[in-house]
């Protein structure tokens, strides 16, 4: 990920948070940093956002009308390696901890003080007690309701163009997101069986790519 740079009120009780997921302090050209395997969090005062934790663990597009932060970064994903350890500093630390129901694996929401999400996630075969995996931007699967909304696939392409990134799934020749329907119907709304399903069809090299070292077809 490189860095991650947040604007916090109290730079102490975001360091002594940061600290407890295993962060190493350090100053670089006069700012306050912690240090972890793959990232740096870069700490500056100033007035972000106000308000409690969100109560939606889910949002379209974070838009004021919304009722969320104007952003669309969701929440910052990280890995640990114990798990059971970072519960127990967590608890220790006294931190807002939130469940995520129904995803077979053991991952929970925590708060920093200034209420940025962090998503925790055990993975057993990390190099590191703790290493930063992700950062989730929410956006619609389909044509936004408002003009200002960007489309997940429009954002995915953007990233692929600028950066080479490869979509969710690239490696094979369906994946991504789409809507299971039944034909049987007089109306959309009558087939429609549940939106958003995960797929999407990949005629490109990445299946090529995969498959080739393994003397098969996608």
């Amino acid at each position: 990920m490189g860095h991650v740079h947040l604007t916090v009120r109290d730079v102490e009780a975001n360091k002594k948070f940061w600290g407890v997921l295993g962060g190493t302090p350090l100053r670089i050209d006069g700012t306050e940093v912690m240090k972890f395997p793959g990232v740096f969090v870069f700490l500056t005062p100033g007035a972000p956002p106000d308000g409690p934790p969100p109560v939606r663990l889910q949002v379209i597009c974070g838009c004021p009308s919304d009722g969320f932060q104007p952003n669309v970064v969701n929440h910052l994903g990280f890995l640990v390696r114990d798990f059971d350890d970072y519960m127990a500093r967590f608890k220790a630390a006294g931190l807002t901890m939130k469940e995520i129901p129904g995803t077979g694996r053991r991952q929970i929401l925590i708060f920093s003080p200034d209420n940025v999400t962090l998503e925790m996630a055990e993975g057993k075969s990390i190099a590191f007690p703790i290493a930063d995996q992700h950062f989730h931007i929410f956006a619609p699967a389909f044509l936004p309701e408002f003009p200002h909304r960007v489309v997940a696939f429009t954002m995915l392409s953007w990233y692929a163009e600028k950066f080479g990134a490869k979509f969710p799934g690239g490696g094979n020749v369906l994946a991504g997101q789409s809507a299971l329907v039944d034909l049987m119907g007089e109306s959309v709304d009558e087939m429609l069986v549940k939106s958003p399903v995960g797929m999407h069809v990949n005629l490109g090299e990445w299946p090529k790519d995969r498959y080739r070292p393994k003397n098969k077809l996608p």
